[in-house]
């Protein structure tokens, strides 16, 4: 249950938002870097990542700072497992501070043509039925879509 002395939930999506993955073998998921320099300075796997500048910074804001008010969540549209695993590379030692970490299970290999829009399904009031203190007014969703 969601700690009743928090504020606000904050839900981040991870790709493009928090780093960016480049996937030489699918263009979607790489797309962020042909639309601007991406300094890829991490890898996963097969995959490069590059980090947002003020990752720290921005993690010890939410975790230290904002503890008290923030409750932090992840949505990703990745599979389960790799959301889990980059989860947890991103956010190192917050890991284990994060309300829940939810994935669509969409393929990350999928063939999702590149004209395409990628349609993501977000069910808030499953997370509003599960966490009982959240609903539309003290829940923030980032995304970069």
């Amino acid at each position: 249950m969601a700690s009743k002395n928090k504020t606000f939930l904050l839900i981040l999506e991870i790709n493009n938002l928090l780093f960016h993955l480049n996937n030489p073998r699918h263009k979607i998921i790489g797309a962020a870097s042909n639309r601007h320099q991406v300094n890829y300075t991490d890898t996963y796997k097969n995959l490069d990542i590059a980090y947002r500048s003020g990752k720290n910074e921005f993690l010890s804001n939410l975790f230290i700072n904002l503890k008290e008010d923030v409750e932090v969540a992840v949505w990703s549209n990745l599979g389960n497992d790799f959301t889990n695993e980059l989860c947890h590379k991103y956010f190192t030692r917050y890991y284990r501070n994060l309300l829940f970490i939810l994935a669509t299970n969409r393929s990350l290999y999928g063939d999702q043509p590149e004209h395409a829009s990628i349609k993501v399904r977000k069910d808030l009031e499953a997370v509003y039925n599960r966490f009982h203190g959240y609903n539309s007014t003290n829940t923030i969703v980032v995304s970069p879509h």
